[in-house]
């Protein structure tokens, strides 16, 4: 009787030992396919590394409330370290503040050296980019001491001294130039009131910056 295996192996044309070795190979990988539901899988897993767990969340999910509440931690606890004082400090300081990187801490800067110095912290909300929420984050952190502001002289300043000032309108420069011209000096904040040469609200945007010597 022939050999039933003979015309598959002549099919195939493997020698005994290439039959050997084929047959090894596919145990070897069905053994190392078979690890990966054998072995357990370790508990530690890089953060930033997606697992489903049973409730079809993934890792990440779970271990986000935990960052943002330890991130939470450590913002109040530069609350109660960091003081830093808005008319006194540089760039290097104002960057330590939550929220504020090299850009912000620049713009703080230029516009505290537009204003004269910040006459209140909440200033800071004028700063071109700098959100509520990051003020809220870091109102407790600052101080304004209105001691260093620089005040400009009315009564001698040029028009170029009052212009440049961020809460002061070309008009309305002009205007207090003209009466200055006019009346030979600017007494008080009352001259300038009665005289309409600013506005209520405007002369209490500026009254911190204005001196009548």
């Amino acid at each position: 009787m022939d050999n039933p295996g003979k015309p598959l192996r002549d099919w195939f044309g493997y020698s005994r030992r290439e039959r050997r070795a084929t047959l090894l190979l596919i145990i070897i990988g069905l053994l190392l396919f078979s690890f990966r539901f054998i072995l357990p899988v370790p508990d530690e897993v890089p953060l930033l590394t997606i697992i489903q767990n049973e409730t079809g969340k993934s890792k990440i999910d779970t271990l986000l409330p935990q960052i943002a509440r330890n991130e939470s931690v450590r913002w109040q606890s530069q609350q109660k370290k960091l003081s830093i004082e808005l008319n006194h400090c540089d760039s290097s300081e104002l960057v330590k503040l939550p929220g504020i990187g090299p850009v912000l801490s620049g713009r703080i800067i230029k516009f505290r050296n537009l204003l004269g110095g910040f006459a209140d912290k909440r200033q800071l909300l004028e700063v071109y980019g700098l959100p509520e929420e990051t003020y809220a984050i870091i109102s407790t952190m600052v101080t304004a001491d209105t001691s260093l502001l620089k005040r400009i002289k009315i009564n001698s300043c040029e028009y170029r001294d009052l212009v440049r000032h961020p809460y002061l309108t070309p008009a309305e420069v002009k205007s207090l130039m003209h009466y200055r011209d006019l009346m030979g000096r600017i007494d008080d904040w009352n001259t300038i009131l009665e005289n309409n040469l600013l506005t209520g609200d405007k002369a209490s945007m500026v009254r911190y910056y204005v001196s009548f010597d």
